[in-house]
């Protein structure tokens, strides 16, 4: 995680505000760009993982990453920015690896009630 996440942060800018959430989450909270801008970002950071093994004990490690995003205007409260967020997240880590969803607030919008990590554990909905 330390790997990850001192190679995602000399990615951000001075005015963005990149902290680890819990376990394997991180959160980047992104000021003063749109979507596509965000759209942009999510994508670097996905390759940037993905192109960047760790390597320790002889062995080499790749990583994946899921990432789910949401704007302002899903919500007017950080906490409720966060978890549209993290329904994005959800419905990313459904899609498959080196995803990158926005929250869709739609009625028709598919939100999974739960989701299998890769070891096997469920994370479920928040």
């Amino acid at each position: 995680l330390q790997h990850v996440a001192a190679h995602l942060i000399s990615r951000v800018r001075d005015n963005d505000l990149f902290c680890r959430m819990d376990g394997e989450r991180f959160a980047l909270f992104v000021n003063g760009a749109n979507q596509s801008q965000v759209e942009r970002l999510a994508s670097r950071m996905i390759t940037a993982i993905a192109q960047r093994p760790f390597s320790g004990d002889g062995s080499i490690l790749e990583f994946t990453a899921s990432c789910g995003y949401a704007d302002t205007r899903s919500a007017s409260k950080i906490e409720a920015l966060y978890d549209n967020a993290k329904l994005a997240l959800l419905q990313a880590k459904r899609s498959g690896h080196n995803q990158a969803v926005a929250f869709d607030a739609s009625p028709t919008a598919h939100v999974p009630s739960e989701v299998f990590d890769v070891d096997g554990s469920t994370a479920t909905n928040p």
